[in-house]
């Protein structure tokens, strides 16, 4: 198991998708288990299967990454989502 913590904190947006893009063709070549911590739900969305989200240390949602994007439940969710849209 890998952890990826904030891959792209502090990046331009241009160097942000390249890490984005090498970390996504590592985990799919080396078919690697990774747990990535980031408050950018575009981050989760590229690198992730399922997410996890958490709010004040409590689990609110889970479930598959693609589903929490497209219908999220909690506003803690929606609010990641609606940050990682515009």
């Amino acid at each position: 198991m890998n952890l990826i913590d904030e891959p792209t904190t502090g990046l331009d947006a241009s160097v942000a998708a390249g890490v984005l893009d090498l970390l996504r063709q590592l985990i799919a070549e080396r078919q690697m288990a990774v747990v990535v911590v980031s408050h950018d739900f575009s981050v989760i969305d590229t690198l992730t299967d399922r997410a996890v989200v958490m709010h004040h240390g409590r689990i609110i949602e889970s479930g598959l990454t693609d589903q929490l994007f497209a219908d999220p439940h909690q506003a803690a969710t929606q609010r990641l989502v609606a940050a990682a849209r515009s």
